[in-house]
């Protein structure tokens, strides 16, 4: 389990359709979408929302858009 660092950026992907718990998966977007990509194939499913969390004065979490399994970012 992953303990948040609020002063950092970082990507979180939910791969449940109805809003799941979130899994860190990198602070960078590039890192953040290829394990996010493993992790679908990992869990048979096929996309996943991703969401970006950084320190702008409190944590503010946003949506970035859906990844597949082919490792490409949809954006909203």
């Amino acid at each position: 389990m992953h303990g948040r660092n609020c002063a950092k950026h970082e990507f979180e992907a939910d791969f449940e359709e109805a809003g799941g718990p979130l899994f860190f998966v990198g602070n960078r977007e590039s890192t953040a979408v290829n394990k996010t990509a493993e992790l679908l194939v990992e869990y048979g499913k096929d996309q996943a929302r991703l969401y970006h969390s950084y320190p702008s004065p409190g944590p503010v979490r946003r949506y970035v858009g859906t990844v597949g399994v082919d490792a490409t970012l949809r954006r909203a």
